[in-house]
């Protein structure tokens, strides 16, 4: 059986979410990738045991990124 390494967590609100999240999982952000700014989004990395959890989310002005974090509220990939 495999590993589970990652789990994406797509959201509106970044840092209301990465607050959530660390809050019930009792972790913290160890990570913000700045490179994807080119795609629009920005992240949260936290550690869960030995896998991630990143957050990410659509920076303002990406109207399509944001309608799909609206639609679906917070969504996992």
């Amino acid at each position: 059986m495999g590993k589970l390494r990652q789990v994406v967590v797509v959201a509106a609100d970044l840092k209301n979410t990465e607050e959530e999240f660390a809050k019930q999982l009792d972790t913290f952000v160890t990570f913000r990738d700045p490179e994807l700014e080119i795609f629009g989004m920005h992240n949260a990395l936290l550690p869960v045991g030995r896998s991630f959890l990143e957050i990410v989310s659509p920076l303002p002005g990406q109207e399509q990124r944001q309608s799909h974090a609206a639609i679906n509220g917070v969504s996992v990939f």
